[in-house]
């Protein structure tokens, strides 16, 4: 839900920029304005992205290969599909080896 609220407010935020000052304000604002509001949102992004790894029985250092995977950009697209799709899984319904399920 965490990530989903980012991803909406992003969406909001480019709508907006897009319709008041073109591409190029696309380019210019949104990337400043991004990086900065990222910028305390890292941790909390990283401990929701690996409760969610877990609750699907995977180990945390998936979002590494997923970061890795996203660095090279002969497969960057590749892993962003994947990163989609892992996240879209549905949760283990028994418990797993980082505890019981929540469900």
């Amino acid at each position: 839900m965490f990530q989903l609220l980012l991803a909406v407010i992003f969406f909001v935020v480019m709508l907006v920029l897009v319709s008041t000052g073109g591409q190029r304000a696309l380019e210019n604002r949104f990337t400043t304005w991004a990086g900065f509001a990222l910028l305390p949102l890292i941790v909390p992004l990283f401990a929701v992205t690996v409760r969610r790894l877990h609750d699907l029985g995977l180990r945390g250092w998936w979002l590494a290969l997923f970061f890795v995977g996203g660095a090279i950009p002969a497969i960057d697209t590749i892993a962003a599909l994947a990163y989609l799709v892992v996240m879209a899984l549905p949760g283990s319904r028994k418990a797993n080896r980082f505890g019981p399920s929540l469900r």
